[in-house]
């Protein structure tokens, strides 16, 4: 009974140090919001192509245009906005609010990261340091595919961390999916791709356990880019030879 006790208390802790740091990420991302949202010609064009999308029934196939090279990034982005502008009514701001909590929701990865590495302190110092780290809080009120890297490649690490120290290998598709989501937002992410490579290579599983989680985080990075590959297929692989221009 009392380890029973006891245990409870744990969990209590952990939860209560949770919502505790999560709560200090919401007050920083939204303090003094009416003067923080960003509304630029990137984030108008972006809305309106989303709305214009949810109006008339049509999922964009691509996303938005790359202002480096003749290419466009993954739908993902204008699908999320989507999403967005459903749940919120046509609220001029629900994007942006939905962006922020997107941008707050990072805090929680970062904690557990940190727990399952080193306890619920760790977890704690990970979880303030993500709270009120200047790039987060920042760019929070922002409405923009690069804002939203953050948020996927937060919950690809944890998938992949989870994946390694549960050694449960099933962990690495949505790993590997979100990380995949990262590039498909803006390739200013191509460079986690290390970071799948460090995940299959550096762990203590064996060599055949190595070969699955390969297989398992290459599955859930492709399946990030299959709306991708089906406009390709269906426009002359114009996407990927914009690509190869560049």
């Amino acid at each position: 009974m009392l380890l029973t006790e006891v245990k409870i208390n744990k969990i209590s802790l952990w939860i209560w140090s949770l919502a505790g740091v999560v709560a200090i990420g919401l007050f920083f991302r939204f303090l003094n919001y009416n003067n923080r949202w960003i509304f630029n010609q990137d984030q108008a064009r972006d809305a309106i192509i989303a709305w214009y999308g949810l109006s008339n029934g049509v999922w964009p196939e691509i996303g938005s245009p790359s202002s480096a090279g003749p290419f466009n990034f993954g739908p993902w982005y204008f699908w999320i906005i989507m999403m967005m502008e459903k749940i919120s009514f046509g609220w001029l701001l629900g994007p942006w609010v939905g962006f922020t909590i997107l941008s707050v929701s990072t805090v929680i990865p970062y904690y557990l990261i940190g727990r399952k590495i080193g306890g619920s302190g760790l977890g704690f110092i990970m979880g303030i340091i993500a709270a009120v780290a200047t790039g987060g809080v920042e760019n929070a009120p922002d409405m923009l595919n690069t804002v939203i890297v953050g948020w996927s490649t937060a919950w690809g690490m944890y998938f992949l961390v989870k994946m390694i120290e549960d050694r449960i290998i099933f962990w690495g598709i949505l790993g590997g999916f979100f990380i995949g989501l990262s590039m498909n937002f803006h390739f200013q992410a191509l460079g986690l791709g290390a970071l799948l490579a460090m995940a299959i290579l550096i762990n203590n599983f064996k060599l055949a356990d190595k070969f699955r989680v390969g297989i398992l985080t290459g599955t859930g990075w492709f399946l990030s880019f299959v709306p991708l590959i089906i406009f390709d297929i269906n426009n002359n692989w114009v996407w990927i030879k914009s690509v190869i221009e560049y």
